[in-house]
């Protein structure tokens, strides 16, 4: 904490030292960027400490001032960049509680200063990585709001520059890593559409660019998380299209690289998550219920955990126990169950 509050301290003497190169030089578009930074790195801390309300209003600040360097200098590409990071970390601490109204402007928004880096620098892999990240975010949303086209479409748009990212920078196991979650995501989608080649062939493929990630990195704890996910979602999707010895297998696969990510990353909640979602899909409920039970100790606020415990404790006749996680799901995500 005593660190947190050095750094808040640090910050806030640049922003004043800023102040007064702005008084003297109010055409500088360097010192508004850099006095921007400043106010999103308290943001940072400040969300980081629990203080989303300081969080939200230094964010604005910062965007403010990145907006003015933007008018001194608009074709610097970095401002762009500043500000499409002060506007994902906006989005972040807002994502969970916020209206959904605001929460999909400010994931827009910050696609939008990406694109723009885009277009002043259509190199730079950093904006391809932080774009896709933020079209994923917003497939998942419109999917809770049930625009699953909407969201299928950003899935595709997210696997699009994940590829542009991979051609920039071929041995980025992140980005194998991430894409693999992309066309996985791809696949459910069709599987719940009844696109039984499609659904197959995106899961599949998901498959493969987590072994590529592995292969760059074989101890990348999240790689072989994701592709046990996805072996996962290939077996619900077999289950789904009638080819029951197919899905065991494949769920019998999920445990081996969730399992294999959990031993690299003990405090990786996703894990615990999906392999209990896995273990729901073997039947295996108490053993289900013991790893959603882990990755909400790990992560309190994991609205997902609490929703599929509840699940599990319903199937078992745990009424009243399951309608207690049901409301802290919601709690934690008004728009969950959607």
């Amino acid at each position: 904490m005593r660190n947190i509050e050095k750094a808040i301290v640090l910050c806030q003497e640049v922003i004043e030292d800023l102040n007064e190169t702005i008084i003297l030089h109010p055409d500088y578009g360097d010192a508004y960027s850099l006095r921007g930074s400043a106010k999103s790195k308290i943001g940072l801390y400040e969300f980081n400490q629990g203080n989303a309300e300081e969080a939200q209003r230094m964010y604005a600040a910062a965007i403010e001032d990145y907006a003015e360097a933007i008018s001194l200098e608009p074709n610097d590409f970095k401002i762009y960049y500043n500000r499409g990071l002060t506007k994902s970390d906006q989005f972040k601490s807002n994502m969970k509680q916020g209206d959904i109204k605001d929460i999909r402007r400010q994931c827009k928004e910050a696609i939008a200063d990406y694109t723009m880096v885009i277009q002043l620098e259509p190199n730079y892999p950093y904006a391809y990585h932080n774009r896709s990240w933020l079209k994923s975010e917003l497939a998942n949303i419109e999917e809770k709001r049930r625009h699953k086209e909407v969201a299928l479409t950003l899935y595709q748009d997210a696997f699009a520059d994940l590829t542009k990212l991979i051609e920039l920078r071929p041995k980025f196991e992140d980005a194998y890593s991430n894409r693999g979650w992309v066309s996985g995501n791809i696949g459910r989608l069709n599987a719940k559409a009844g696109n039984k080649g499609v659904a197959r062939q995106r899961l599949i493929a998901a498959i493969e660019d987590c072994i590529q990630a592995i292969h760059i990195n074989p101890d990348f704890a999240f790689a072989y998380n994701n592709r046990g996910w996805a072996s996962y979602q290939l077996g619900i999707a077999e289950d789904f299209f009638g080819q029951l010895d197919n899905s065991q297998e494949l769920y019998a696969n999920a445990l081996v690289d969730i399992e294999k990510s959990i031993q690299l990353d003990l405090n990786n909640a996703y894990a615990y998550q999906y392999r209990g979602l896995t273990n729901v899909a073997l039947g295996n409920l108490q053993e289900a219920i013991v790893d959603f039970d882990k990755a909400i100790q790990i992560n309190p606020k994991y609205a997902e955990a609490y929703y599929e415990r509840a699940h599990a404790k319903e199937a078992l006749g745990h009424t009243e126990a399951a309608k207690a996680d049901f409301e802290k799901a919601k709690e934690l995500d008004p728009h969950i169950a959607q």
